[in-house]
Formats: structure tokens, sequence, C-alpha cells
């Protein structure tokens, strides 16, 4: 696969530099090619961290040479970077201003966007910026500068992908941020100013994990001087961490933005950013969606719709904020929802933007496919500037339409999450209180949803496996060979084996080795009636693991034993355990059975059929 991506990669980097019709089809094709081979990477699963890394890396050298040919914001980066190398502060003075005049023989300035608005890249960009000027201003040509620029950004984001490797240690997890094509052309192949942000979202993750909330507030702070929406994150960090993450983010706010201070800065980058927010439009499906709502003989409506969406965002921030301080979200998940929040009531969203779509959802090992839907879909917007106008609103459709039909699977972890406490508590209930905080194993936990609602509950979960696909937070995990745990007789109160058996190539043994490790075995299985219930049965359970779990699901298929009640029962009682709890509960389509077992032989004394 590597090797395919690779070639897709090399297509890509040629026919990126001339600004053809013909060559920039060529390109959007080579960044398809590229996201179907990490597709189909992810579908296989058979990929290790260790090739997905050095793909990686080889498919981004390549981009070290591509000059800046699909945009043209390396050269507003590095006009920037010039004018504060020559002591001057770039939020004073817009490109075109006469006292500047001398600069342009450095870097032209038909080449530099937008010269009559003032910079509104925040102080770290602005630090980041001037190391290229003073490349610039050394060797007195612009492509030193961009030579530099192209150093960092790859350092940068060499940075970020090496903590995702640390905080998601898994190849199959990672290969849709490390083979994405809009990540690699956008901070290796084009320098885009958010690849600065990308390590210091990551290593806040990685400082809250180590519970270093001081850390983490510095990192963060900065975030916020590189792009200025990351303050939107700060008050989920100040939740977690208090007073430890508070006071450092705020002090490195202030320290990072004296060196261009000055009472004429907010005015004039408030000026330029009403440019950006309320004049520029592209590829904003949800604005150019409403936008009709609100045009008069008198207005195109874009004022209004962009109005509309900002009062959108501040109520979404809201509630994300009650959200995530009610339930105790994990902290990627709540940065993913407020990140995607700005981008769909942003007026203007380039395809760069979203960079930080790709590299949150990773760290939860869980691809958010209407975000990569959204990513690839971008990139035919760059036919716009080869006069290809009616194929870049095509795209902006397409794009936001597959958006949204794909936004139920966003919800996927939602429901399991949910599905996983009402689990639970058919779990409890078979236990009864025989035990204050008993330890129970998950086996054959999948994702840990059930075992971590009951750690909820006060009980001390342990975690188990064939591979390893459950959460970071489903901790301690042991991966289990289906032959033999590592544990001693009797070393848990309880084993929950919930949807599990089913899916055993050797149910029996499985079995057994649970009545060895737990006092008690609580049995949560699929059952039927009919042979017409047993293939509905066998159709839904294949349908929901490739939802669940693509690939790594798909070689259990080979051998799912349902049974009805009756037969599970027996093949306990065979075993030589005694079922002193039995429940049935559901209906068609999924009839359930709840089984109790214990080793030692005792008189049955629950039997609940109904419910």
């Amino acid at each position: 696969m590597g090797v395919f991506l690779i070639a897709a990669m090399a297509l890509a980097v040629t026919a990126a530099m001339p600004a053809t019709v013909g060559s920039r089809v060529g390109f959007v094709a080579a960044n398809v090619l590229m996201a179907a081979t990490a597709l189909f990477a992810w579908r296989s699963g058979n990929v290790s961290l260790r090739s997905v890394v050095i793909v990686a890396f080889v498919a981004r050298a390549m981009f070290l040479v591509l000059p800046p040919t699909l945009s043209d914001d390396a050269w507003r980066y590095l006009w920037d970077g010039l004018v504060t190398a020559n002591g001057i502060n770039p939020y004073l003075l817009t490109p075109d201003d006469p006292r500047l005049l001398g600069l342009g023989q450095l870097i032209p300035l038909e080449r530099i966007n937008s010269p009559g608005y003032f910079s509104v890249y925040p102080p770290v960009s602005q630090t980041v910026f001037a190391l290229t000027g003073l490349a610039t201003r050394l060797i007195e040509s612009p492509w030193a500068g961009y030579a530099v620029l192209k150093l960092l950004a790859a350092g940068a984001e060499t940075a970020t992908l090496l903590m995702l490797v640390r905080l998601v240690r898994d190849g199959r997890a990672l290969v849709h941020y490390a083979w994405n094509p809009l990540v690699i052309i956008e901070t290796w192949g084009q320098a885009h100013s958010e690849v600065f942000m990308l390590p210091l979202l990551a290593g806040t993750l990685l400082a809250v994990r180590a519970d270093r909330y001081r850390l983490a507030g510095v990192l963060l702070a900065s975030a916020v001087w590189v792009k200025l929406y990351p303050l939107l994150l700060l008050p989920l960090l100040w939740r977690r961490g208090g007073w430890r993450s508070v006071w450092p983010s705020l002090a490195t706010l202030i320290v990072l933005a004296l060196p261009f201070a000055h009472r004429n800065v907010p005015a004039n980058v408030g000026e330029s950013l009403s440019l950006y927010t309320q004049h520029f439009e592209f590829f904003a499906g949800p604005y150019f969606a409403i936008k009709p709502l609100f045009v008069t003989p008198l207005d195109d409506g874009g004022d209004s719709a962009a109005a509309l969406l900002r009062w959108v965002l501040v109520a979404g921030v809201l509630i994300v904020y009650a959200i995530d301080w009610w339930r105790r979200l994990a902290l990627d998940a709540s940065m993913l929802a407020i990140l995607g929040l700005y981008i769909l009531t942003a007026t203007t969203v380039h395809p760069w933007y979203l960079l930080g779509l790709f590299a949150l959802p990773a760290m939860s090992r869980r691809p958010r496919w209407h975000w990569l839907f959204l990513g690839l879909v971008s990139s035919v917007t760059y036919l716009r500037y080869v006069g290809l106008e009616d194929v870049y609103v095509a795209a902006t459709w397409i794009g936001w339409g597959g958006w949204l039909a794909l936004l139920p699977l966003a919800w996927l972890p939602v429901v399991i999450q949910q599905r996983g406490r009402s689990k639970a508590r058919r779990v409890l209930a078979a236990l009864g209180d025989e035990a204050e905080r008993p330890t129970v194993l998950d086996l054959g936990c999948g994702e840990g949803e059930v075992g971590l609602a009951l750690r909820d509950t006060e009980c001390r979960v342990t975690f188990a496996d064939l591979a390893d696909f459950a959460s970071d937070a489903a901790r301690p995990f042991v991966r289990y060979d289906g032959l033999r745990l590592p544990f001693e007789d009797k070393a848990f109160d309880a084993v929950v084996l919930y949807f599990v058996l089913h899916h055993a190539d050797d149910a029996e043994a499985v079995l057994r080795e649970a009545l060895r490790v737990g006092r008690r075995v609580v049995v949560v299985e699929s059952v039927y009636r009919t042979p017409g219930e047993l293939r509905l049965l066998t159709f839904l359970d294949k349908l929901a693991n490739r939802l669940r779990g693509g690939s790594q699901m798909a070689d259990q298929e080979e051998h799912l034993h349902f049974r009805t009640a009756d037969a599970w029962r027996e093949l306990a009682k065979g075993l030589g355990a005694t079922v002193d709890f039995v429940r049935e509960h559901g209906s068609l389509p999924h009839r359930q059975a709840t089984f109790r077992l214990r080793e030692q032989q005792q008189p049955c004394n629950t039997t609940d059929r109904g419910g």
C-alpha cells in the first residue's frame, strides 16, 4: 500500500507545479488515489505502526520541493517576516504602505494577497515568519525565506506526527492522519501556518494525560497565538486543570503578545479580520445554504447570514461547554466539537482550515468520516483557480452534502456509550449486591463501553480481548490469546461476557476460562427461536460489526455461533457450572438472554423470563 501512496504523491507533486487545467485535474485525481490508498489500508487492518510512519515521512519529503503554486499565503508570510526582520511591527503598516516600498525589491507586491490590509496572523506565527524574514534579508532572496519556512513547517508537522504516534500507538488508527493527502500537501507542501498549531494541540493532550496542567496551559495559549480560534478551547482546559492551567495560559498570552504590543494593533487587526469573516466567501456550505434567505433588492444577504452564523457559533460553543461539564467528555472530543463548529459557521473554508479536524480524531482512534470526506472534496476547489468555476460550485455542494450524509456516523461513539450504560445496568442486576466495589474482568471488551460504564458504578474493571481496539480509557488492558487468561484462579469477583461467546471459535474454552478466573460469570447473548430469526440475527450482527470495526471485526464473521437460550444454559451446565440467574429480554429483531454462572454447584434460586 505504501508504494501506491508514494506513487500517487509523486503524481500530485508533479501535477501541482504548473497552474494549468490539465495539471490541476491530475492533482485532484492524485488526491483521490492517495485517499483511496489510506482507506484501503484502514479497511485491511494489516498495516503496522512502523510502516505507516516510514511511508508517511517518505511521502512528506517529496513535497518539500513544491513551491507555493497552490496558494499565495506563503508570500504574505514571507512579507510579514521581512517586515518584522527590519524592526517594523507588521500590525501597523499594510504591504502597500509607501514607507515599505524598499521591501518590494525582495518580494514583489503583486505576489502578496490583500496588500491593503493589515496582517491578521497572531504573535507566534509572526515570530516564525520573522525567522524566514531574516533568511530573506541575509541571502537577499525570498526563496531562502521560503526554504526556511518549509523546513520549520516540516519540523512542526514531524513533531505532531511523533506525538500522535505516542498517543495512539496503532498504525491503523493513525493512517487517516499520517497518509491523508490534505495534511501532507498543506503542511509539507504549502507550509500553511496551521501546521504550527498542530503540535501545540497534540502537546496539550499529552500534557493533560500526564497531569501536567501548567504545561498544557502554556501550549494551548501558544496555539491561540498561531491561529486565534483555539482561544475557544481554553475553557475546556481550565475546567479540568483549574488554577494550575489558568494562570500559565494567561501569562503565556500576555508574554507572547508583548513584543508586538501597540495601542493601534487591536483596531488594525479587527479591521482586517472583518475582511475574512464578512466579505470573503469560499467553500462554506452552511453559509451558502442560508445566504439566499436574507437576500433583498439592496443586499445580497451575505452580512446577515454571516452575523447569524456568528451567533450560532457562540451558542454552539456554550452548549459544548455545558455538555463537557455535565458529561465529563474526553478533552479531544470536546476540542473536536468546537473546531467543527468553527468550520461549520465560517464564511470561508480553505482546505488547510480542516487540518485540526484530522489530527484530533486520530487521538481517539475513530475516523470522522464526514470531515475526511469534506477534506478530500476540498482539494477539488483548487480547480477554481484555473477557471473551472462550475466544478468548484459542484464540489462545494457535493462536499457538504456528503458531510451531512455521513454525519450520523459521528454519533456512533455516543450511541455506543449510551448502550454501554444500559448494558452495565443489566450486568449489575445479574450480579446482585454480593460484593462492595467488585473486581470485574470485561472479557472480549471491544471498545470497552460496558466495562467503562461499570467503572462509573465503582466496580474495579480490567479489560481483555483478542485485539486491542479499546478506547484509551479502557485500561488496564490485557491481550488475550483465546486459550488461557493470564490470571490466577478466582482472581475476579465477576467476569462479564457480553455478546462475546457467539463470536468465539471455541465458546466452551472461553467460558471454561471465565469460570476459572471468576467467582461469578455473567453471560449476555443474542438468542433466537426459529431458523428465520437465526438468519436475521446473523445478518444484523455482521452489519453492526462492519459499522463499528470494519476489517477488525470481519474475521469474526467466519465463526458466528448463535444458540437458543436453552442451548446456552445446557452448555454452561455441561461445563459443571450452576446457572442461578436467567433472564430473557428483548424481542424481534434482537432477542437476548442474561445468565449468571458459578463454578460451584448451587441450587437455582432465581429464574425470570420476560421483561
